[in-house]
């Protein structure tokens, strides 16, 4: 389980920079293949009001990218990952 925090704010399960997913999976491209385009804008503010825990959520993440160095039995064992603003995972390092 990773602390998991998203820059994609177009996406659904985005809440103030964390996802509230408990569990992603990432393609073979280290792109988060579980993002879903959200069909309104959300009041961030009220947001954090309404889930002020999801900082401190961890989720799992399954990763296909086999050239990760935290890739392990395709399961993501980072402490903390960072996905950008392209749905990309900036933790991502090559073996």
């Amino acid at each position: 389980m990773s602390k998991l925090k998203c820059n994609e704010r177009s996406c659904k399960h985005n809440c103030c920079m964390s996802c509230t997913k408990q569990s992603i999976v990432l393609d073979d491209d280290a792109i988060c293949a579980s993002y879903q385009r959200r069909n309104s804008d959300v009041n961030e503010e009220f947001a954090s009001e309404k889930y002020p825990d999801y900082s401190d959520m961890e989720t799992s993440i399954n990763c296909n990218e086999e050239s990760c160095y935290y890739n392990n039995d395709n399961c993501c064992k980072a402490s903390e990952v960072k996905i950008d603003s392209d749905a990309w995972c900036s933790t991502y390092r090559k073996k």
